[in-house]
């Protein structure tokens, strides 16, 4: 086996096996807006309590849904529904049918994705994965739009930085922090809107069909760029 094609095969694995732990310290972890720490529903505050248990319902509810189209985000949905409420039954059986298996076939599939895109991929290529990207948030499909844009990220860096548009630049850095604040990354977010900004500084997120959890981290990164 190459080098290069092992290396990413371990990665996968690697990934694999930590892609789901139960009641991880980061599944808990607050996310943007929420108490902290995170409450559970046996939370001796009432208000507390009541608020975990409304949110573990939503959450439950939520992880349902998406097994179907994302396993991925649906088990750390559920993982976040067991943290809510730690004696769930339906959010443990969730956490274990959604857990993530890997069965490779060949290495060389794996590594396809670390090598360098072709040398000069088409504009309107980027476009079309940019689009692809959003239909998938849209659809809370998380997981697969960040996979897209990881894609889109090689092919920018492979093209001239004269002939890229600022334009698909900016929309992929916007389209990356949303996903962050989805995974509750905050940190990550405000990363990409530091880049974006650093492209286009007259940057303004429409406020009708942005989330507020992400306006609130942009304004931040606003406020605190020179």
């Amino acid at each position: 086996m190459p080098p290069r094609a092992g290396r990413a095969l371990c990665l996968a694995l690697l990934l694999a096996a930590g892609a789901a732990p139960v009641r991880g310290d980061s599944a808990c972890a607050p996310w943007p807006g929420d108490f902290s720490p995170l409450p559970d529903v046996a939370d001796p505050d009432p208000l507390r309590a009541r608020w975990a248990r409304l949110r573990a319902d939503e959450t439950v509810e939520r992880a349902s849904a998406l097994e179907r189209e994302d396993r991925i985000e649906a088990n750390r949905m559920w993982q976040r529904a067991l943290c809510l409420d730690p004696q769930s039954a339906a959010a443990r059986a969730g956490v274990e049918r959604t857990r993530p298996q890997v069965i490779v076939t060949r290495a060389s599939e794996i590594a396809s994705d670390l090598r360098a895109p072709d040398a000069a991929p088409r504009l309107g290529d980027i476009e079309a994965s940019l689009e692809r990207a959003e239909r998938l948030m849209r659809a809370a499909r998380f997981g697969d739009a960040r996979s897209e844009l990881r894609r889109v990220r090689l092919r920018l860096d492979a093209v001239e930085d004269a002939s890229a548009p600022r334009t698909a630049r900016v929309r992929l850095e916007v389209l990356e922090a949303t996903s962050f604040v989805a995974f509750g990354d905050e940190a990550a977010a405000r990363s990409s809107f530091e880049r974006a900004l650093r492209v286009d500084p007259a940057l303004e997120l429409d406020p009708r069909s942005t989330p507020r959890k992400v306006r609130r981290v942009f304004d931040a990164v606003r406020e605190a760029t020179p």
